[in-house]
C-alpha cells in the first residue's frame, strides 16, 4: 500500500512550531529552551587523557580544600563536596540564587589509574585532578629486531 506524502512544512502547525523556535532561539540565545529544561550534573566534569595521564577538571567555585573529597580504585573516580553550613546564618538574604553545596558523583575512567600517585590542586575555582595511567594501561613501543 503507497501511502500519500503529506506536506509537513505548509500546515500551520509546523509554522507555528517554527516560529516558536526561532523566538526561543532568539530571546534565549542559539541553545533554544530546551537547554533550560536540561538537568545539569553538579560539578560538571571534564575527562580527558595523553599517553600517560587521565585528567579530570570539575568546577567547584566556592569550595576550599578541606570541603572536597576525592577517591579513586582501578578506573573509578568518585568526587565529593560539602560546604560549611556556619555561612548560612550569618546574613540575612532578600535574594539566594548560589545555594549551599552537596554533591557526590562517581564515574568511570578510561583506563585504570595508579591511585597512589594521584595529584590534585584546586585554582580559581577549578579542580584538576591528574591521574597517572597504571603501568599496564600505558602505550608501550615495541622494538621490531631483525631475524
Amino acid at each position: 500500500m503507497l501511502l500519500a506524502k503529506r506536506n509537513f512544512a505548509a500546515s500551520p502547525l509546523f509554522e507555528l512550531h517554527s516560529e516558536l523556535d526561532r523566538l526561543s532561539d532568539a530571546f534565549f540565545g542559539r541553545c533554544g529552551a530546551s537547554a533550560l529544561n536540561s538537568v545539569r550534573a553538579i560539578p560538571a566534569l571534564n575527562v580527558r587523557e595523553d599517553d600517560d595521564n587521565v585528567y579530570v577538571e570539575a568546577e567547584v567555585p566556592g569550595m576550599k580544600l578541606d570541603e572536597l573529597e576525592l577517591t579513586v580504585q582501578g578506573d573509578a573516580f568518585g568526587i565529593k563536596g560539602s560546604q560549611d553550613a556556619e555561612q548560612e546564618t550569618e546574613h540575612k538574604f532578600h535574594r539566594r540564587e548560589r545555594v549551599l553545596t552537596q554533591f557526590a558523583r562517581e564515574l568511570t575512567l578510561p583506563s585504570k589509574v595508579d591511585a597512589d600517585a594521584t595529584e590534585a590542586t584546586l585554582k580559581d575555582g577549578v579542580l584538576t585532578v591528574k591521574l597517572p595511567k597504571a603501568a599496564d594501561e600505558r602505550p608501550r613501543k615495541i622494538e621490531v629486531k631483525s631475524a
